[in-house]
């Protein structure tokens, strides 16, 4: 099944290669071997798909009845790994690669500079509950080079295992990583 826990994680070696002769090596060196995951990117008042296909990120947090609940899934992501980024109750938009951890909106940059509220979307809030003294309802965002993505509204399949979970492993779901690959033109 979908498991947030990374002990759970069992270890795929296989490198996915693009049309376009880019390669996601999924073997670079960090505390544990990239593995490909499913990451539920949402849409609402605090994030905007449209932001994460532009800026390269998804994100998380700010839920302030489990302080840290979302967050602390996203902060598993590794460097190096691969994620099939999930719109819910459309499907997946998205194939990408992490290219920093998850940091705390205020320490997140984009082209060098830190973020500000005026880098995304006037309708989305991605501030709304970043404290200085407390940063565990925070959005959190991880760095993410996307090698495809497509509108939600185009959204490839829908995944009935996903759950409620912002992060899980992929690894041990052979037929949705074919599906994967065929939907987004992945080798």
């Amino acid at each position: 099944g979908c498991r947030a826990d990374e002990h759970e994680f069992q270890h795929s070696s296989k490198p996915w290669t693009l049309a376009a002769s880019k390669t996601i090596t999924l073997l670079m060196a960090t505390k544990r071997h990239p593995k490909l995951f499913f990451v539920n990117c949402g849409d609402g008042i605090t994030r905007k798909w449209k932001d994460c296909r532009t800026i390269g990120f998804l994100s998380a947090g700010q839920m302030r009845t489990k302080p840290g609940f979302f967050s602390k899934q996203l902060k598993t992501l590794q460097t190096g790994d691969v994620i099939a980024a999930y719109f819910n109750d459309k499907g997946y938009v998205g194939i990408g690669r992490v290219t920093k951890p998850a940091v705390c909106i205020n320490e997140f940059k984009i082209n060098g500079h830190k973020a500000v509220p005026a880098d995304f979307s006037i309708d989305s809030n991605m501030f709304r509950s970043y404290s200085p003294n407390n940063k565990i309802n925070a959005e959190f965002l991880v760095s993410v080079e996307w090698f495809e993505t497509v509108h939600q509204d185009e959204a490839k399949f829908m995944n009935p295992v996903a759950l409620r979970n912002v992060v899980c492993s992929l690894d041990n779901q052979p037929s949705v990583r074919k599906r994967l690959q065929k939907e987004f033109n992945i080798n």
